[in-house]
């Protein structure tokens, strides 16, 4: 049997807007969800976590936990179930009236590598990220984080199609909540409990 290399694992994914130009009801906020696993052997005990409460839901296996459609009820009971899942997530904030305007694909990766670099991370990482980009915009981002992470070991890095990914949809959902979180559009106890337990942090970087 090939033996599985472990090492930590990052999954990314955001919320809001990276423009500048402001226009009636969007939000002030853009934000970076980064969740940090350990070890490719919690990976498996969370997606079977998801898989069980997806069968609880009466779901069928394939459906996408996806923050802008899940229900009320649906989001209370995926909050509670990552209560039991062993991870860390840190939360950029990035209030877009407070900064100097930049090109949006540079406020997408500086958020990405600020909020990133929140994870002590020690030794060797896989990021993933959320969505496809084209292969132009794949190296000129994996460059820019290799060269910016320099002190870091990225062993792998990849863009994920969140259907595929139960961790991406992990990173949606913590994200997406925050952001409504922020913009007082929920006030759910189940998300203050897993903040208060610091498994989700929230930070401004600016």
């Amino acid at each position: 049997m090939k033996e599985v290399q472990e090492y930590s694992s990052i999954f990314v994914d955001d919320s809001g807007n990276t423009g500048f130009k402001q226009n009636t009801g969007m939000s002030n906020y853009f934000l970076i969800a980064a969740v940090l696993v350990k070890n490719y052997t919690t990976i498996i005990d969370i997606e079977h976590k998801m898989n069980d409460l997806r069968e609880r839901l009466n779901w069928r296996e394939t459906r996408e936990f996806k923050s802008h459609s899940i229900s009320k009820t649906e989001r209370v009971a995926f909050l509670k179930m990552l209560k039991d899942c062993d991870f860390v997530a840190y939360v950029g904030v990035v209030d877009r009236t407070k900064i100097k305007p930049m090109k949006p694909r540079t406020l997408y990766n500086e958020t990405i590598l600020k909020t990133i670099r929140l994870h002590n991370i020690d030794g060797n990482v896989g990021i993933s990220i959320d969505g496809e980009a084209g292969n132009s915009y794949k190296r000129e981002a994996k460059t820019y984080f290799r060269k910016n992470m320099r002190d870091i070991k990225i062993v792998a890095f990849d863009y994920k199609d969140s259907k595929k990914s139960n961790m991406i949809q992990i990173a949606d959902i913590i994200v997406g909540t925050a952001h409504d979180y922020l913009k007082k559009n929920i006030n759910d106890e189940n998300f203050q409990k897993l903040i208060r337990l610091d498994k989700i942090k929230l930070v401004n970087l600016y």
